[in-house]
């Protein structure tokens, strides 16, 4: 394979900076009948990340390179390109397909006819719990369980992808960020809003507004021009991208509201990951949930930042969540009418169903640990974790089952 190697030994972190994390090598015995007889030869790898390493997200990997290090002894060692150092993320696909970055995530939200399967089914990244840390965690876990499926594991491998934290949601709702309150269908009607894909610009469209179709980073200078006047985003993107500084008035419901996003995942080149050594592959599978950990923990902290950081938090009235709600209910219908091409209607209605009892699942394994015992409303998100962060302990270890079961090793 031809991959291109980036080796810069500095631990400096700054915009476009690739930042050097060492992990080890596991001296221990691989899986019985290992080629290797247990020797973990050095190996470095990249990741390719399309954000600063101050952003929430970035966390992640931070995370999952530390687990990594526990489990062994200085021989697997991870460069990080930040700040898109490699390409801008509606790239990232070609840019691990191609072996220049190792593994990273992927937004296939970005490249809706490189991935249709993928995409359409993002189209039901509403249908859930839109509570504070319950939705979360759910919408979270269903989509992680649910991209093992085999038809949307097969659109990332046709791409010489190999999905290791498939299809995440990573937004259970969209907050409206905007310059002046939207509330209702008054306030929205006429506005131009910053959608992320064709799914939620729908939902805009639905309720009067015209989505322009802008990637996270360039939000912040689309509301500062006057380009949009709102940006549909993660409630944290008022403090990862400052959008709070120019658009300081947040809409968010516990009670519905816009999609989520379904839009990226973590995968890994497959070249690269074939000529790894197994050892080597149990050590980055098995710890990669520390990946998903990073992240929870860093994005609940910015919760509280950015719930802070507005000038208003409001809530929809009942007519602008009822004009919403009969369109995603609409979608829905509609869903087997818009069928991508790789699926017959019977494998779409099975790929529909799955999605319906995996996020089931979810919620009723979530409620048996008690994450509906929290916050119901995003008022009172401030007061219940100003201080101490939910606890992710038991939806890990559900992610650990679901690694398990999907396990390629």
């Amino acid at each position: 394979m031809n991959s291109k190697r980036f080796r810069q030994q500095s631990r400096t972190v700054g915009l476009g900076a690739v930042a050097l994390l060492t992990a080890g090598a596991l001296a221990a015995c691989g899986p019985e009948g290992a080629s290797s007889g247990g020797e973990l030869e050095e190996v470095t790898l990249t990741w390719a990340e399309a954000v600063g390493p101050e952003h929430w997200s970035a966390k992640g990997i931070e995370a999952w390179v530390d687990a990594i290090s526990e489990e062994s002894d200085g021989q697997i060692e991870v460069e990080i390109a930040y700040s898109g150092a490699l390409g801008p993320a509606p790239e990232h696909s070609t840019i691990i397909g191609d072996g220049v970055a190792d593994f990273g995530p992927v937004y296939f939200t970005y490249e809706e006819s490189k991935f249709p399967i993928s995409s359409w089914m993002g189209s039901l990244a509403w249908d859930h719990e839109t509570s504070p840390v319950l939705g979360d965690l759910q919408t979270l876990g269903t989509s992680l369980e649910h991209g093992f499926s085999d038809e949307l594991r097969a659109e990332f491998e046709d791409q010489g992808l190999v999905p290791i934290l498939p299809n995440l949601q990573s937004i259970a709702n969209n907050a409206l960020l905007c310059t002046e309150p939207v509330v209702d269908l008054e306030d929205a009607k006429g506005l131009k809003v910053r959608a992320p894909n064709s799914s939620i610009g729908a939902e805009a469209t639905a309720l009067g507004m015209t989505p322009t179709f802008i990637s996270s980073p360039e939000s912040y200078e689309a509301l500062q021009r006057g380009v949009v006047d709102c940006s549909l985003s993660h409630p944290r993107d008022a403090i990862a991208f400052g959008l709070s500084e120019v658009a300081p008035h947040m809409s968010l419901s516990s009670e519905g509201g816009f999609t989520g996003f379904i839009g990226t995942g973590v995968y890994f080149n497959e070249d690269r990951w074939d000529e790894l050594q197994p050892e080597a592959k149990e050590i980055i599978w098995n710890t990669a949930p520390e990946h998903l950990k990073g992240q929870l923990v860093a994005g609940f902290t910015q919760d509280v930042e950015a719930l802070e950081s507005v000038e208003s938090l409001n809530t929809y009235e009942p007519e602008l969540l009822d004009a919403l709600s009969d369109h995603q209910g609409g979608v829905r219908d509609s869903l087997t009418d818009s069928i991508p091409g790789g699926l017959d209607v019977e494998a779409a209605g099975a790929l529909i169903g799955n999605f319906d009892e995996t996020s089931q699942k979810w919620l009723d394994a979530l409620k048996e640990q008690g994450y509906d015992e929290g916050p119901q409303t995003w008022d009172r998100y401030v007061e219940a974790y100003g201080d101490e962060k939910p606890d992710v302990t038991g939806f890990l270890e559900l992610v650990q089952q679901v690694m398990d079961e999907n396990s390629p090793l």
